[in-house]
């Protein structure tokens, strides 16, 4: 209870920001259990792990992005999230010191609670909770797999009105095995967010400009795109990773090899593998 207190306390220090933009738009309270997505541990019937407090920055992008999506319907993501790295930018020294503060006290908190939650698990517990990370991650590979099977005939297709190169083929025969695709870069995701806006401006010139509004970006501006990046990135090598010994049971000496080739740029080709 310590810790929601001390929440609740991070919160109300932002109380000069409530009205930001406008007096009608009020932020969220912080809910303790605001989501309906229950956790592995959860699921497993075991108490659920602690949640790592999220940083100032995300703590007040999180309160504000509600009410500016509200207000600004039509606006994207990456717009969203540059209003709100301008008003971060603008908050008064004293009140991101509060924050600082309490986020420091929720840290402290949070640690407690990490070293207090290993000690209750058991050693079987603590086997199964990896177990069944195990069986998500094979179940989301299958997935892939099943879906990648359905688009090979596109690719072949594909394949069939275009110039085959040398790596379109291996590409193809890997797709079909349902290796996993590596993700977008935080640069990826912040160009493919803003695609939309792109409108008769040559490809080159586009990309080009872009890159510089990317480089423009603050720190706090990039988190977001950087935080998502990350993660995708670290699903992807899991699923690398199954996916590979999945293909050494199956004996698929030739893909794995193949897969290799494609990672280390061999073949040209823009698909890459860990």
């Amino acid at each position: 209870m310590a810790m929601n207190g001390n929440f609740f306390k991070l919160c109300n220090v932002m109380g000069p920001y409530r009205n930001l933009l406008s007096s009608r738009f009020i932020l969220p309270s912080y809910q303790p259990v605001a989501t309906l997505k229950h956790s592995l541990e959860e699921r497993l019937g075991l108490s659920p792990k602690p949640k790592r407090p999220l940083s100032v920055y995300f703590t007040f992008m999180q309160q504000l992005r509600p009410m500016l999506r509200q207000k600004y319907p039509d606006l994207k993501s990456p717009e969203i999230v540059a209003m709100i790295a301008k008003e971060y930018k603008k908050m008064d020294p004293s009140q991101k010191s509060k924050l600082e503060e309490e986020r420091k006290n929720l840290y402290k908190e949070y640690s407690k609670a990490m070293i207090n939650y290993e000690n209750s698990i058991t050693d079987e517990q603590k086997e199964l909770i990896k177990k069944a990370k195990r069986d998500e991650a094979e179940k989301k590979l299958k997935r892939m797999e099943r879906k990648s099977r359905s688009q090979v005939q596109f690719i072949v297709k594909k394949m069939l009105y275009a110039n085959i190169t040398a790596s379109t083929i291996p590409y193809a025969q890997l797709k079909s095995l349902g290796i996993p695709t590596r993700p977008p870069s935080a640069y990826s995701l912040f160009a493919r967010a803003a695609a939309e806006k792109r409108g008769s401006m040559k490809i080159r010139d586009w990309q080009t400009n872009m890159l510089q509004k990317w480089k423009a970006l603050s720190d706090e501006e990039r988190q977001a795109y950087e935080t998502e990046a990350a993660k995708s990135m670290k699903e992807f090598k899991e699923s690398m990773r199954l996916w590979k010994e999945r293909m050494k049971e199956r004996g698929e000496d030739e893909s794995l090899s193949l897969a290799k080739k494609l990672g280390s740029g061999k073949t040209g080709s823009k698909h890459c593998s860990e």
